[in-house]
């Protein structure tokens, strides 16, 4: 299962991707370089223009999305919309997609707007270690501890607490990676819903295989 989160299409390069992002005011103005080799290094990026300049306008799409259970709208870039590993960049409340507040590296099995996602996209590793598809095993030696989670199937699921101070600039949340919950849902999944807290150690979650499907970062 943790093959599918590590399909890397060629825009990347030896574990990075360099950007040549030109603000041509004359053309009197420097080329802007950016290399995008961590999650963190999308906080770069001043605004959406420079994202497809490096990506590519095929692989980028503008829209908006919300968060906070639907409260808060965001203008967001994101980056391979179309492929189970995206990368979502947020834009400063009341933006014109300018001024990073946070990015998001996800897998998700649909698009932004529903649809059945494809294989590919891109799994970028983050400067603590942790990148999309680790194994709660994986992710309790990194934090060094046994950590919690909320339980699945609500608005807040899978989100990770009890973590080391090391991943105070991050937002983790764990899933079930299977894209046919509804024909083919095993008992442990209904063991671990709701608004309950389950330890990175619990039965159910481990026969699961539950894996890291959601990081977010944002400089505090």
């Amino acid at each position: 299962m943790k093959k599918l989160f590590y399909i890397l299409t060629a825009i990347m390069l030896v574990g990075a991707v360099s950007c040549n992002n030109a603000n041509t005011e004359k053309d009197k103005v420097e080329s802007k370089k950016i290399e995008i080799k961590y999650l963190e290094d999308f906080m770069q990026f001043d605004n959406h223009e420079q994202i497809v300049d490096c990506f590519g306008e095929e692989n980028v799409k503008k829209t908006t999305r919300f968060e906070g259970e639907g409260t808060i709208e965001y203008n967001v870039t994101i980056v391979n919309p179309e492929n189970i590993n995206s990368v979502i960049v947020y834009w400063g409340e009341d933006k014109d997609w300018e001024d990073v507040e946070f990015v998001k590296n996800i897998y998700s099995n649909y698009t932004y707007n529903g649809k059945d996602a494809k294989d590919g996209g891109e799994v970028y590793p983050t400067r603590v270690g942790v990148e999309l598809g680790m194994s709660l095993p994986e992710l309790q030696k990194i934090n060094g501890s046994v950590f919690t989670f909320f339980g699945l199937a609500w608005d807040y699921e899978g989100f990770v607490t009890d973590l080391d101070d090391k991943f105070n600039d991050y937002r983790l949340f764990v899933g079930y990676p299977n894209p046919d919950l509804i024909t083919n849902c095993p008992d442990e999944y209904y063991n671990i819903q709701g608004d309950s807290e389950f330890l990175s150690e619990n039965e159910d979650a481990l026969k699961l295989g539950l894996e890291l499907v959601s990081i977010s970062y944002m400089e505090k």
